[in-house]
């Protein structure tokens, strides 16, 4: 049988037109409800970020952010609580935003009576300009210049909002959802985090878990024996690749009662996204160090969100400095602080001979 020529025209995938459409007919877009969410693109991997309420530990996780889907474990050495900031402020960075909802896990209706206040739009000017020094003349041009870089990204990213942690937050300020819970028990938690991603499709969940493991909190029956904690972790890993556009994790641990080489330790950093490390000061070690420089201890990354599980070296030990000033969690790049008076009175004097 021969083909016959035909003239009529062939439509190309050409839907009725908005006339025949019902009148109740809406086109759900794509877009309409992420636009709105306070999420940003990393500008290494294109996955959407959002802030935790420290510009400087945005810029430490490698994505001016934290991207969705992600577990960030925080360990600090110690008995001191430096951790808790940064849970503060990713809490009071979501309370600020009417599409995120906050589960706090582990502490009393207390914990929020803490968090830190947006500072007023009048003091969230940016840094002013300052004129050079004789001290900034001793520094290479090219790290002025990179200090100015770092200062610049961190004060011009809109999805950050600058706190005050002199000031408390007023609950008549939060827009979004906070929600705590004193429960430790494992299916209790995990029961309330599908409830809360189940209830708010589209919105950013921010699940927090400050002293994981902790002794005074957790039952035994938690605890022990150890497969029931990696079951429980394994859950949250599944949690986030099944919500990876909404869900993060924050929590935290003391190594004191959890070094830092026990099995446990280990589990856990392996199935994290990003493991960050407090190393706080000791009280009489660094005393000049801390006068000079007024940080508060070295901070440690071993791991970042997905550079690391694609294979990227990441890791930085001994190169960030912390502190915690009125404005949050500030972090630093950390050097030795150099005596410049006592080098320039050496080198003013007299060279003497050495005999051999």
């Amino acid at each position: 049988m021969g083909f016959q020529k035909s003239n009529a025209p062939v439509a190309i995938g050409r839907g009725p037109s908005r006339s025949q459409l019902p009148s109740n007919f809406s086109v759900a877009r794509k877009d309409a409800v992420v636009s709105d969410l306070p999420v940003r693109s990393s500008p290494r991997t294109a996955h959407k970020c959002i802030s935790t309420g420290s510009a400087s530990f945005d810029l430490l996780l490698g994505h001016s952010g934290l991207p969705l889907g992600s577990i960030v474990f925080i360990e600090e050495e110690g008995n001191t609580d430096f951790a808790s900031v940064l849970l503060r402020s990713n809490a009071t960075q979501g309370c600020l935003d009417p599409h995120t909802k906050v589960l706090v896990f582990g502490v009393p209706k207390t914990w929020t009576s803490d968090l830190p206040a947006e500072k007023p739009s009048a003091d969230q000017q940016e840094h002013p300009t300052r004129s050079m020094t004789a001290q900034d003349m001793r520094i290479a041009w090219r790290y002025q210049a990179l200090a100015a870089t770092n200062v610049d990204a961190s004060s011009n990213t809109s999805l950050v909002r600058r706190l005050d942690l002199s000031k408390k937050l007023d609950p008549s300020k939060i827009r979004g959802s906070l929600t705590t819970s004193s429960t430790t028990q494992s299916e209790t938690m995990l029961n309330e985090i599908c409830k809360m991603v189940a209830e708010n499709p589209g919105n950013i969940i921010r699940v927090l878990i400050p002293q994981f493991l902790n002794p005074a909190l957790y039952s035994s029956t938690f605890r022990q024996p150890q497969e029931y904690i990696i079951s429980f972790l394994l859950k949250l890993r599944e949690f986030c690749n099944k919500y990876k556009e909404q869900l993060t994790i924050m929590f935290t641990i003391s190594l004191s009662l959890y070094p830092r080489d026990s099995s446990l330790t280990s589990w856990i950093e392996r199935m994290s996204d990003a493991v960050v490390h407090i190393e706080p000061f000791k009280s009489r070690a660094n005393d000049a160090v801390v006068s000079q420089t007024k940080f508060q201890g070295i901070i440690n990354v071993y791991r970042l969100p997905i550079l690391s599980s694609r294979g990227s070296m990441e890791e930085s030990i001994y190169e960030h400095a912390f502190r915690i000033s009125r404005s949050g969690f500030e972090i630093e790049e950390w050097s030795i602080p150099v005596d410049v008076e006592a080098n320039d009175a050496d080198s003013s004097g007299k060279s003497t001979s050495l005999d051999y």
